[in-house]
């Protein structure tokens, strides 16, 4: 049977608050229950960026999201490889086009700042598609792409680094300091750096690398 999961990178205020009611202690990472049967995983960008002050160019943000992709092999040891294929047209969360793809979407994501869908059959993943929203809780966000982000901005490496790390097969951690933490504290720029928690995640899903 075909199966699905959805997971979603949310505001800090809405963690925060429903933590005042709530708190969990702290485990180590969580899977989804899934991962891709190779360490190959295809994908491609829709390149329909915001167009603001602070996001960069398009081929900078082409950049920015396949070095967050790619941080999760840089920075493990795990067989892993996020493959990009170029450009698409694809939006949205569509399980069944056969395109694994990064797109913008000018709804408003709600407490999400991003959402990722993956797909599969058992404990096999066979498909994602990840969607950024340019607007949360009715205003709008403001990304910021090559430099630091400024306060009020969110940024793009370190959210999309985040929503790979669902598409890899890992829910979200209970650790504050690391990339598959549940909210994007600090504007997001830290989740750019897998924490070892995230480490281990990747490294329980996929086989080790030679060489590595």
């Amino acid at each position: 049977m075909r199966g699905f999961h959805r997971a979603a990178l949310i505001l800090p205020l809405i963690l925060g608050l429903a933590g005042a009611m709530h708190s969990p202690a702290v485990r180590a990472f969580e899977t989804l229950g899934m991962s891709w049967r190779t360490g190959r995983i295809n994908y491609r960008i829709n390149p329909n960026f915001p167009d603001q002050e602070l996001s960069g160019t398009r081929e900078q943000q082409l950049e920015l999201i396949s070095c967050s992709a790619e941080s999760w092999r840089e920075q493990s040891t795990a067989d892993l490889r996020f493959v990009y294929l170029g450009t698409t047209t694809a939006t949205g969360l569509n399980d069944n086009d056969g395109i694994n793809s990064v797109s913008w979407t000018n709804q408003d994501g709600g407490d999400a700042l991003a959402v990722t869908l993956i797909s599969g059959v058992g404990s096999r993943v066979e498909g994602f598609d990840m969607v950024l929203f340019s607007g949360s809780l009715g205003t709008a966000n403001e990304w910021s792409g090559p430099q630091d982000p400024p306060s009020g901005t969110m940024d793009i490496r370190g959210i999309a680094a985040h929503e790979f790390g669902h598409a890899i097969g890992l829910d979200h951690s209970d650790i504050r300091t690391s990339t598959m933490y549940a909210a994007a504290l600090n504007r997001g720029q830290h989740l750019r750096t897998l924490h070892e928690d995230d480490i281990a995640g990747v490294e329980f899903l996929y086989e080790t690398r030679a060489g590595a």
